[in-house]
């Protein structure tokens, strides 16, 4: 996908889309502008091109997911980033998301191992090497 058309205020709007290099661009100033990013930041900040159909999914834990109905190509660039050591994920409790008015329908896991049905793992987004 590419980005139809670029915003003054750097944001993007209903209708863009992006590939994943522009994304990777996009949730690195978001996360680093936040410095513990939730994926409720990257939402609001990014807006509605984020959105789609895709879950993201711990590479490792099948029924552990990040978020869901989330664009393909910002789960691959976030896929990316992390491949790359350039963000990093760290458990958050899920009051920071409940705080931005926004959770997903699922159990809480625990831990990251695999579970038997869905759970939800809440993470913020840090630059790699971030305290």
């Amino acid at each position: 996908m590419l980005l139809q058309r670029k915003h003054p205020d750097g944001g993007v709007q209903e209708g863009d889309t992006m590939d994943i290099p522009e994304w990777k661009e996009k949730v690195l100033e978001c996360v680093h502008a936040h410095n513990g990013a939730t994926f409720v930041d990257i939402m609001q900040d990014l807006g509605a091109a984020t959105q789609g159909e895709i879950p993201f999914i711990h590479p490792r834990c099948k029924n552990v997911v990040f978020w869901t109905c989330l664009d393909d190509s910002l789960v691959m660039a976030l896929r990316h980033l992390l491949r790359e050591n350039t963000i990093v994920f760290r458990k958050t409790s899920p009051l920071v998301y409940a705080m931005d008015g926004y959770t997903l329908y699922m159990p809480v896991a625990d831990e990251e191992k695999d579970y038997s049905f869905p759970h939800w793992l809440p993470v913020s987004l840090y630059p790699a090497g971030a305290p």
